[in-house]
C-alpha cells in the first residue's frame, strides 16, 4: 500500500485553490512523509497565523494518529472532520439495507440533507437506525457513535471550510495509479521513490525550486584560470 498526503489551501467558501502533494511507496518511509508535511504546514502558518487548519481524513485510526501528530505543535486548535462521503458510503449501506431501492435513494438522501444542512444531525440519523442487529445497519451506527464529534458538516460549511478529502483521492490517482500502473509505465523497486517525489514536485508546481534545491550542493564555483 503506497502513501499519500496532501497539503490544500481553500477559498473563503471551501473551494480549493492550490494542492501540494506528497507520496511514498509501500517500502518508503512515511514518518519522513509526515515531518516534510509538518515543515510546510509550520512554514505556511509562519507566514500566515490567522489561517485555519482543517484535518481531514476517513475514519482510520492510523490516519488520524498521523494527521495529529503532523498538527501536534503546529496548528493551534485545528478542526478536524471525518471525509463526508465515507460516511454517505456507510449511510448508502444502511439505507439499502432498510428499504427497497427507491426508498433507499430517498432516504439517503434524506440523512445527506441533515448532515449538511443540521447542527448534530448524526443524533436524529442514529434514531432512524433504531435497535437492529443487521450487520450493515451495525456497521453504520458504529461509525457515526465513533466519529460524531468530527461529523459537524453544517458549521463547517457556513465558516467556509472544506468537508471532503476530494484531493488527497485524487492525488492517489494522479501521483501513484497514473504514473506506476499506466500501459507501458516502467520502474524499479529501488528508484520508484524518486518517480513518485519528482511527479509530486511537478504535480505540486514546485519543481524548478526543488531541482535547484537538490542540485545546488553539487554546483561548485568556477575560476577563471587565465
Amino acid at each position: 500500500m503506497a502513501h499519500c498526503g496532501t497539503l490544500t489551501f481553500h477559498d473563503e467558501e471551501g473551494h480549493a485553490l492550490h494542492v501540494t502533494r506528497y507520496g511514498r511507496m509501500p517500502s518508503g518511509n512515511i514518518d519522513e512523509l509526515d515531518e516534510t508535511m509538518q515543515a510546510d504546514l509550520a512554514t505556511v502558518l509562519c507566514a500566515r497565523p490567522d489561517l485555519r487548519v482543517v484535518l481531514l481524513a476517513d475514519g482510520a485510526e492510523e490516519m488520524w494518529s498521523r494527521l495529529n501528530i503532523i498538527a501536534d505543535g503546529v496548528a493551534d486548535r485545528p478542526e478536524r472532520l471525518v471525509d463526508f462521503w465515507h460516511v454517505c458510503e456507510y449511510l448508502g449501506e444502511a439505507a439499502q439495507a432498510m428499504a427497497s431501492p427507491a426508498k433507499a435513494r430517498a432516504l439517503l438522501s434524506d440523512w445527506k440533507g441533515r448532515l449538511l444542512e443540521e447542527p448534530n444531525a448524526v443524533d436524529s440519523i442514529l434514531d432512524d437506525l433504531g435497535n437492529s442487529a443487521h450487520p450493515k445497519l451495525h456497521k453504520a451506527k458504529t461509525y457515526l457513535q465513533n466519529h460524531a464529534d468530527q461529523m459537524e458538516y453544517a458549521t463547517a460549511r457556513e465558516q467556509g471550510l472544506p468537508i471532503g478529502s476530494g484531493n488527497i483521492e485524487a492525488t492517489c490517482k494522479s501521483l501513484l495509479g497514473q504514473r506506476l500502473k499506466r500501459s507501458g509505465s516502467r520502474w524499479k523497486s529501488e528508484t520508484g521513490e524518486h518517480v513518485v517525489q519528482l511527479r509530486a514536485l511537478q504535480l505540486s508546481d514546485r519543481w524548478d525550486e526543488g531541482v535547484t534545491a537538490s542540485l545546488r550542493p553539487l554546483r561548485q564555483p568556477v575560476k577563471r584560470a587565465a
